[in-house]
């Protein structure tokens, strides 16, 4: 899912997609490439809008993956879901893996595939551990401050991964525009057909400037781990 504006990555995405934000030695797009080569997948959709030409011009020139990318360009916003729906002709398997174009995770695909399969609801989520944006102060009940916890992982509470298996015909289905998160899901889960595939290692969302900054400083650590090279 690649098509955002990336109002929030403002210079970055001037001129370029935020999934053609460089991050070490590659761009965003391409670490998800390796990443999910990695875990065996062979065929890739990219649900392109805002800069999408620069996604196609890069791959057409840098592809040594050896996967079949394809891409689905949206004339106008249609929103999260209705760029999937869009997307749908060129899915051909009666599931797939959704990945929203400004992740970067080490988490086990295979494994979150085999959990979907388990508990044949039509769409798994990755959650993640909400961690805390600010440090927390602790307070004492006579009110003196008694010590500060650095941006601690929030207990029992989890955030979206953006990672998600999804069936075909759950795609097929969706809206011609609209969100995944604001309509569709909260359907789904109503229904009870929303699994979720806890992942505790490696996770971020790449929102900001500061976001790209941190990416950057991990990069190195990342090229095994998430590449598998």
């Amino acid at each position: 899912m690649s098509g955002g504006l990336g109002l929030r990555l403002r210079p970055y995405t001037e001129n370029d997609p935020k999934s053609m934000i460089k991050v070490g030695k590659r761009p965003i797009a391409e670490w998800q490439i390796q990443w999910l080569r990695s875990h065996g997948i062979k065929h890739v959709i990219f649900a392109i809008g805002h800069r999408g030409e620069k996604m196609v011009e890069y791959f057409a020139k840098s592809n040594e993956s050896g996967m079949r990318i394809e891409f689905s360009l949206e004339q106008e916003p249609l929103g999260t879901a209705g760029a999937l729906r869009k997307s749908s002709s060129l899915i051909a398997e009666d599931m797939c893996v959704v990945l929203n174009g400004d992740v970067i995770t080490d988490l086990n695909l295979q494994t979150m595939v085999q959990l979907h399969l388990k508990l044949q609801t039509k769409t798994t989520m990755a959650v993640v551990p909400y961690i805390s944006s600010f440090g927390i102060v602790e307070v004492t009940p006579a009110g003196k401050v008694a010590g500060f916890v650095e941006k601690p992982r929030i207990p029992d509470t989890y955030i979206n991964g953006g990672v998600y298996v999804l069936n075909r015909d759950v795609v097929t289905g969706l809206p011609e525009k609209g969100d995944l998160e604001g309509t569709v899901f909260p359907d789904l889960a109503s229904k009870g057909d929303i699994g979720s595939y806890l992942h505790e290692g490696d996770w971020m969302s790449i929102d900001n400037v500061k976001d790209v900054l941190t990416a950057q400083r991990k990069a190195p650590e990342w090229e095994n781990k998430i590449t598998g090279n």
